[in-house]
């Protein structure tokens, strides 16, 4: 003959069965939130690597800027340069003819 259990076991059984069932279902809860939490820091890291691309190229783009106006002014030196050099000529060329029309003027 079997021996049942008496009242008090199965509700203490069924009880402590249903305290399982709710702290499993606690912890389910929390690993979803922590999974939740893990997406929203890799969405963040992955905006933070997007905008330090985007200051990494837009700082490419100011450098190639900057060399493209060192250039220009490099440029506009050496016409300036040109341009000295062509009044120096010039200026030349009018002392020689002031000088060309002196000697005319005493011969």
């Amino acid at each position: 003959m079997k021996k049942r259990c008496p009242r008090e076991t199965l509700l203490y059984i069924f009880y402590s069965l249903q305290l399982t069932a709710y702290s499993l279902q606690l912890t389910a809860y929390s690993l979803q939130l922590t999974a939740y939490s893990l997406q929203l820091t890799a969405y963040s890291l992955q905006l933070t690597a997007y905008s330090l691309q985007l200051t990494a190229y837009s700082l490419q783009l100011t450098a190639y800027s900057l060399q493209l106006t060192a250039y220009s002014l490099q440029l506009t030196a050496y016409s300036l340069q040109l341009t000295a050099y062509s009044l120096q000529l010039t200026a030349y060329s009018l002392q020689l003819t002031a000088y060309s029309l002196q000697l005319t003027a005493y011969s």
